[in-house]
């Protein structure tokens, strides 16, 4: 997805929509379903509304193909994750965590493309955006913002953001300086543990930010080999024999954002020479005496502990003092267990026809994931393939190796149900693992006190305290 966002293909959609979608709910289905066609290469058949209602159909299907479809969109509709019926696939419309129809595309070889599924992606998240805009609009009798920006910066939910899932009081603060530093032209510093999202992030700061039309050029420190001006500042011409002059990456990025990835692993003769960069957003190319400046955004990210890592002298502290002007931590999988659920269903969404249990999210939420996001999507892919396109919650035990059997909860649970039994699994081992010691049950489960005692009570669970 990262990828998707970053190619020209972001800028054509965005245009499409802020240009030629109207805000009447009833024609915008026409909408979604012409550019879906025209940005995906796909045969676009219908439409349908959160009901199952038809909204709008440019191609007839034969007589036997739709009496196997209906099924399926009351599916898609129900469980909010696209499915397959022959060369038809059905995809849903959302927004947060509400499913506000669907399309149904007709795809020659019964399959999408990479790309073509990526650009998809692209249309429906700015569909959802406008739709959702356009029933507020209807409902409240009054005139919506004038183009999709508006939507994206001022809209949906708080802890919506472009291609990043946040949710919870654990993430509010990420998303409040996501949006509050996106409107500013200094560094940001995002830290965070490995597969977290960093890169996520800033190029959601990126979408939100007035350079959102611009490139979005990332670099990844940790392959830059010594000769770290060339890549990153260019090569003059005449600089020696045989060496061809080109751009760095600093060009490349023009006047969009630069993302510097994994800043914390330069070794210190390489940090001296990205000072000039970030303290004064100029460069000199390699070979040359000329100064040029560096019209690009700059966005950082590191996975180290920098302020240890100035205290043992691995990191210069005037750079750290540069780059920590407007930073954001962004906390790993296990203190943000309230995010899962979208995430897995934003994971297994991007796989056709694969169905996840309610039961299997619920033992998704209380897994120790060290890899955090990275090794969640990891297991949705391979559970995916293990469970021939069915992920069940005996699988997900099973692969994890967890103690115990699998506990089925009676009937469909919402997503706010999924994380309160989340919360009781959690807290239940923690509490066993512990004695019933809350102090000791409250620092592993990054919460305070007072909030397990709450738990506990909320939960009907007897905490027996540790002698003293």
């Amino acid at each position: 997805m990262l990828d998707a966002f970053a190619s020209p293909d972001l800028q054509r959609i965005r245009c499409a929509f802020e240009e030629t979608v109207t805000w009447d709910p009833k024609k915008l289905w026409q909408d979604v379903l012409r550019l879906s066609m025209d940005l995906t290469g796909a045969g676009a058949v219908g439409a349908f509304g959160p009901g199952g209602e038809l909204e709008d159909q440019l191609t007839d299907l034969p007589a036997p193909r739709l009496r196997g479809l209906d099924g399926v969109v009351a599916r898609v509709l129900k469980t909010g994750q696209s499915e397959w019926c022959g060369n038809i696939i059905v995809y849903p419309l959302t927004y947060g965590l509400c499913v506000l129809g669907a399309i149904v595309l007709q795809v020659e070889g019964g399959t999408l493309q990479p790309e073509q599924f990526a650009r998809l992606q692209l249309v429906l998240f700015y569909a959802a955006l406008f739709l959702a805009a356009a029933k507020w609009a209807e409902f409240a009798g009054k005139c919506p913002p004038p183009s999709a920006a508006g939507a994206i910066d001022g809209g949906g939910d708080a802890d919506e953001l472009p291609g990043f899932i946040a949710r919870g009081i654990t993430m509010k603060p990420v998303v409040d300086r996501a949006r509050r530093f996106a409107g500013e032209d200094g560094v940001v510093l995002i830290t965070g543990e490995h597969g977290t999202g960093k890169d996520k992030l800033a190029l959601a700061i990126h979408l939100l930010g007035p350079r959102r039309h611009r490139e979005f050029h990332e670099v990844e420190l940790t392959s830059m080999s010594d000769l770290l001006e060339a890549e990153l500042y260019g090569v003059a011409k005449g600089y020696a024999t045989q060496v061809t002059a080109r751009e760095g990456h600093c060009q490349a990025a023009g006047d969009g954002t630069l993302f510097l990835n994994e800043i914390g692993e330069l070794l210190l003769p390489q940090q001296s020479k990205l000072l000039r960069l970030i303290q004064k957003k100029e460069c000199t190319r390699l070979g040359s005496t000329e100064t040029e400046k560096v019209e690009a955004r700059i966005i950082a990210a590191t996975n180290r502990d920098l302020p240890k890592a100035v205290a043992e002298g691995r990191f210069r502290p005037d750079l750290y003092n540069r780059l920590n002007v407007l930073s954001i931590a962004l906390p790993p999988l296990r203190e943000n267990r309230e995010s899962i659920p979208a995430l897995v269903k934003r994971f297994a969404g991007s796989r056709p026809g694969l169905i996840v249990d309610p039961e299997a999210i619920v033992i998704f939420t209380t897994l120790d994931l060290p890899g955090n996001t990275r090794q969640l999507e990891n297991a949705i892919e391979r559970l995916a393939v293990l469970g021939d396109g069915h992920i069940t919650a005996q699988l997900v035990h099973d692969d994890f190796k967890l103690p115990g059997a699998v506990v089925s909860p009676e009937g469909p649970l919402t997503q706010r149900a999924l994380v309160k039994q989340a919360k009781k699994t959690s807290l239940i081992a923690s509490l066993a693992r512990h004695d019933g010691d809350l102090s000791a049950v409250a620092k592993e489960l990054g919460v305070t006190k007072r909030a397990v005692e709450i738990q506990t009570l909320e939960f009907g669970l007897r905490a027996s305290r540790k002698p003293r």
